[in-house]
């Protein structure tokens, strides 16, 4: 598979050049840590992906969002490898186009339940922004003799397939909308909540069939909507740091980038989320047991602080398209095997919506709208108040249909898993 690397990068320039050698001079901008790269499965670095990365750097983007667009990118490199197709594969033929093919690709992935709808139109994205810096700069080019070779881009016979793919009009075809929810409510992230009921078989299944990681990360989830990204960037500091609420009974972490320490939110927001005395207590003694103890030990001093490390001591924020992802794809696979129907098309943004949508049914019991939209909104970091008045809308709306697809998939599911079984 490939993989993403990160690296120390020092902007340089030429200082002077001699018959024999180049001499280089750092810029007086200070190096970045953890910068990222993508290499192939034989170990070759791919070139021009990593080429469109400092050009991101070069235009100040952030550091977040750089690696956010490699790691989106890799999905695209790792999906090129398992179906042996160069980047650069732009027949005439449109269907058979590399990145007309990878849209097919995600779209049955996105349908299948591997990933939420916004994750496909990210990906797709990510891939098409790519292709336009690769049209603009020309690094897809006609045959030219080998000696003009360059180290980055390629030639190829014919461009037309790759012209004629970054037209507008085909550009926007291929661009992947984040489909709503049935019915037009369209929650953040495009998904639809679990019920509580079946949240709470979720976790006592996960409890028994995943690692204690991905356990703890799916109540998390559950219990304090936070994003993946931002669970994955939990600080054992700051899990210590919880400080208790007396007026509401609750505790609270302190969470994005001016947090002591940084934990990493969508757009940079700064807030506390809530998190019941049970599971902090769960992740206190999670994050001094002898298994996360014998992780911290193969970790750099860098991720030693990072309450989640993979067994190989890397944190799992640097391995999200990898160790989290596959062991949610071993686990759709346990739970098709075993009939579990309210695992059917799960995926870990689910747990956020669910999170969300129940709060807010609680907060509208007990509060005034305004009053209850202010606390839901503080609960979740949004920045916009329109996100959270969309759970309202869902609830009054539509919030009953999650009830009615829990009951479908258990009865028409369950016959279908009956039927299997006769079959067998």
């Amino acid at each position: 598979m490939a993989r993403v690397i990160y690296i120390k990068y020092q902007q340089q320039c030429v200082a002077g050049v001699t018959e024999t050698d180049i001499d280089w001079q750092d810029l007086k901008e200070a190096a970045v840590d953890d910068f990222p790269q993508i290499c192939w499965a034989d170990g070759a670095v791919w070139a021009e992906a990593n080429l469109w990365a400092l050009h991101m750097a070069a235009l100040q983007r952030k550091l977040r969002t750089i690696v956010s667009a490699m790691t989106n990118l890799l999905t695209f490199a790792n999906w090129l490898e398992s179906t042996n197709l160069s980047w650069w594969h732009f027949p005439d033929l449109e269907k058979e186009r590399c990145i007309f093919r990878y849209r097919k690709a995600l779209t049955d992935m996105r349908d299948d339940g591997q990933f939420a709808p916004s994750t496909a139109t990210q990906r797709m994205n990510t891939a098409l922004r790519f292709y336009l810096w690769i049209y603009k700069v020309g690094l897809i080019s006609e045959s030219a003799p080998m000696s003009e070779v360059p180290v980055v881009g390629v030639q190829v016979a014919d461009r037309f397939g790759f012209d004629d793919s970054m037209k507008p009009d085909v550009v926007a075809e291929l661009a992947i909308k984040n489909r709503g929810v049935v019915g037009g409510v369209k929650l953040e992230d495009g998904v639809l909540p679990v019920s509580a009921a079946d949240m709470a078989v979720i976790l006592k299944w996960a409890k028994k069939h995943a690692s204690e990681e991905l356990y703890l990360i799916l109540w998390i989830g559950f219990w304090t909507g936070l994003r993946i990204g931002s669970i994955l960037d939990l600080k054992k500091q700051t899990i210590e740091n919880a400080i208790f609420d007396r007026e509401m009974g609750i505790y609270q972490l302190s969470v994005g980038p001016r947090a002591l320490p940084r934990v990493d939110t969508k757009n940079d927001a700064d807030g506390q989320v809530l998190i019941p005395h049970d599971l902090l207590r769960a992740l206190r003694a999670y994050m001094w047991s002898g298994r996360r103890l014998l992780r911290e030990g193969k970790a750099s001093e860098q991720v030693r602080n990072h309450l989640f490390i993979t067994r190989c001591g890397n944190a799992y924020n640097q391995e999200a398209s990898k160790a989290i992802w596959v062991e949610m794809h071993r686990l759709r696979k346990l739970a098709d095997a075993q009939n579990f129907v309210p695992f059917f098309g799960f995926h870990i943004h689910r747990t956020r919506a669910t999170f969300a949508t129940e709060l807010m049914r609680l907060a509208l019991k007990h509060m005034e709208v305004a009053d209850a939209v202010q606390f839901v909104r503080n609960a979740l970091l949004h920045v916009d108040e329109k996100t959270t008045f969309d759970y309202i809308n869902f609830i009054h709306t539509q919030g009953e249909l999650v009830h009615v697809f829990d009951e479908f998939n258990q009865q028409f599911m369950g016959c279908w898993g009956g039927a299997k079984d006769a079959e067998r």
